[in-house]
């Protein structure tokens, strides 16, 4: 009996190892014949966000609670742009791979000196400047050797090379002429940017290359509707920040601050449109470049330095002067700096001394009719409908420069009338 019982409980066992074995033959057949499964959500990554989907949490973050306020002095943006018509982009072809076969490698021949001297050449830098210094003149570079950061070997070769690319980044004067956006839409416009580069901490060059970039685009748009005038100043912003910022804006934060009045995927078409009319080409240089360079060679003080950067941001809202050369407009705002914070009894082609004249290459005369323009925009300042530079510049982190009395001094406003 127990033989027939042992023998019963084997033939069970059998029998289920059987069955086991079968079922898992038909999950592995339904595995291989289970159809592809089409993935509809798939996590795209977006820009400032992680391999999960998640957005990565940046110094711009909850900013929008403390943004600027939407503002309402432009014309609220209606309707959508029109959107370029969808590419079809083709599948690619199968392409038979090549058989592989061995290739002699030559050495390269060692470049000679004589080549890169005339591949150089092809490089034409205007040298407008007296190329031997006078024993009158300070070398303001001598100290910087030793600091790779400033590269004091080639800062003439340098600012040689920004002056020339001035030449191929002009804005032609009044080039608004008979247009529909008139020279006051742009000074309400870059008075807002003004108070929105404020709001996000972003640099002063990329306020400057903002507007370098807005005029170029303007310039370049005979038919332009003033109702997309905030949305293309956003997008220059946009662009300008991704040129000079390490972080950049968040997108929904900038419509946001635009009182919602376009979507982010009209912002992102926008700045292709902008990119896309300007050349891709956004080196146009600023003129606080310059001026850092003129208020080394002039060994100014930090206070009529703010004062240069207080009359160059001022330009960029008067329309009148967004046609000079950023090199001109800084050296007549360093020159103005200079006269109203020094000696009254000085006069200001004095001030121009020979090493300024020999590190801008410009005398006084070259600007003496900006520096009396500049002049007039300074004192009626105050005035002005649009007051975000003014209001930037009365903080203690920019030394009150709007503030003080010397920007109301007699010798000022006579140079104001004598424009």
């Amino acid at each position: 009996m127990q033989e027939e019982g042992k023998s019963t409980e084997k033939q069970q066992e059998s029998s289920a190892r059987e069955t086991f074995i079968s079922n898992e033959n038909e999950k592995s057949t339904n595995i291989m014949s289970k159809p592809n499964v089409t993935r509809n959500n798939v996590l795209k990554r977006g820009i400032l966000r992680d391999i999960g989907g998640n957005r990565i949490t940046t110094n711009n973050d909850g900013l929008k609670n403390q943004a600027v306020k939407p503002v309402s002095r432009l014309p609220i943006f209606k309707g959508h742009l029109t959107k370029n018509k969808s590419i079809s982009i083709k599948p690619k072809q199968n392409v038979m791979k090549e058989n592989t076969r061995s290739i002699e490698v030559k050495e390269a021949e060692p470049t000679t000196i004589t080549s890169v001297i005339n591949k150089t050449k092809t490089l034409q830098i205007d040298k407008t400047y007296v190329i031997n210094k006078s024993p009158g003149i300070k070398n303001i570079d001598k100290d910087d050797d030793r600091n790779p950061f400033l590269l004091s070997a080639y800062a003439m070769d340098i600012f040689d090379y920004l002056r020339s690319l001035e030449k191929s980044h002009l804005i032609q004067e009044d080039y608004l002429k008979g247009r529909e956006i008139t020279p006051k839409v742009r000074a309400v416009l870059i008075d807002w940017l003004v108070e929105v580069q404020q709001e996000y901490h972003l640099l002063q060059e990329t306020l400057h290359i903002t507007v370098g970039i807005l005029d170029t685009y303007l310039q370049k748009m005979e038919h332009m509707d003033r109702k997309h005038m905030q949305l293309v100043g956003i997008a220059s912003l946009f662009l300008a920040s991704k040129y000079e910022e390490i972080t950049v804006p968040a997108v929904e934060d900038l419509v946001y601050i635009s009182a919602a009045t376009f979507k982010e995927s009209d912002l992102y078409e926008m700045e292709r449109e902008i990119f896309r009319t300007i050349g891709f080409d956004i080196s146009r240089p600023i003129s606080l470049s310059f001026l850092r360079r003129y208020s080394k060679a002039a060994m100014a003080r930090s206070d009529q330095h703010t004062h240069a950067k207080y009359f160059l941001e001022l330009a960029l809202v008067e329309y009148s002067l967004c046609h000079i050369k950023p090199s001109l407009i800084a050296a007549a705002a360093l020159c103005l700096a200079l006269f109203v914070t020094s000696d009254q009894n000085k006069t200001a082609s004095s001030l121009w001394t020979k090493t300024l004249h020999y590190y801008s290459s410009y005398t006084f005369n070259d600007f003496k009719d900006i520096f009396k323009k500049l002049a007039k925009v300074v004192v009626n300042a105050r005035n002005q409908k649009h007051q975000a530079v003014v209001q930037k510049y009365s903080s203690s982190k920019f030394f009150r420069v709007s503030t003080q009395k010397c920007l109301q001094s007699e010798c000022i406003k006579a140079l104001a009338i004598s424009v």
